[in-house]
């Protein structure tokens, strides 16, 4: 081969390489279970403007963080605050999403004006995620007890692991009522009978954020999503679904 074709050669190789998208390697992102829908749509918005490909995970968030802190590859966790601050994983930085609230959501065929109607005889299975492992089953606790409603209902409650196992027996009419998140009420609200937001004095105040996991704050992809998280399509999202 000529010294001149094996140049060409080399320039159309090069070419090749950087004609790939920057952000060649996924971005894994992991969030409670109750904000698959906000982040799902952020997703779809954001990989029409970029070339990050994104990685989702939802689930408990004991179950997320433990992976984030054993796997390495989490690179950003979408959760509440004091709850990240408070886990075994290294934030770098934190975005904040927005508040959220709680809400006290009922099935089609009931209806509550009031949370003082859980008494009620006819109010039979009151479920919350569980308030071990989920902002709002604590928050849920703290609201039943500052209002004295606690000891009243206890044994109508019925506990379950997050949010959307809540909001699927609410929709499916298997309980009365449900305390779960207003982000989460409003994404089932034609499909239950109503909600009614708990007012947050309450409750413990609810920041949501995204936290950059150690060791991936200067990756170009974190970079990217970040700065896209403050811009005006993430911010109309995040307000459609209660932030």
């Amino acid at each position: 081969m000529s010294g001149l074709r094996r140049i060409i050669l080399l320039i159309f190789m090069f070419l090749g390489c950087v004609s790939q998208p920057i952000f060649a390697k996924s971005l894994v992102i992991a969030s409670a279970a109750g904000y698959k829908k906000p982040m799902m749509a952020l997703y779809k918005v954001f990989q029409r403007q970029s070339d990050v490909k994104i990685e989702p995970i939802f689930g408990n968030m004991q179950q997320i963080l433990s992976q984030a802190d054993q796997s390495g590859k989490i690179a950003l966790v979408v959760g509440e605050r004091s709850f990240l601050e408070d886990s075994q994983v290294i934030f770098s930085s934190f975005r904040t999403l927005g508040q959220d609230g709680l809400a006290l959501a009922f099935a089609k065929g009931v209806y509550l004006s009031n949370p003082d109607e859980l008494v009620n005889p006819d109010i039979m299975r009151i479920s919350m995620p569980n308030p071990g492992n989920a902002i709002y089953g604590k928050a849920a606790v703290e609201f039943l007890n500052n209002s004295g409603l606690y000891e009243k209902i206890k044994n109508k409650l019925f506990i379950v692991s997050t949010v959307p196992q809540v909001s699927t027996y609410l929709v499916l009419k298997e309980i009365d009522a449900g305390f779960i998140n207003m982000t989460g009420a409003l994404a089932v609200q034609d499909q239950i009978g109503g909600y009614l937001p708990i007012n947050p004095s309450y409750y413990f105040p609810i920041e949501i954020v995204a936290g950059v996991v150690n060791g991936f704050k200067s990756e170009a992809g974190i970079m990217a999503f970040i700065g896209f998280l403050g811009s005006e399509d993430a911010k109309k999202i995040l307000k459609e679904y209660g932030l």
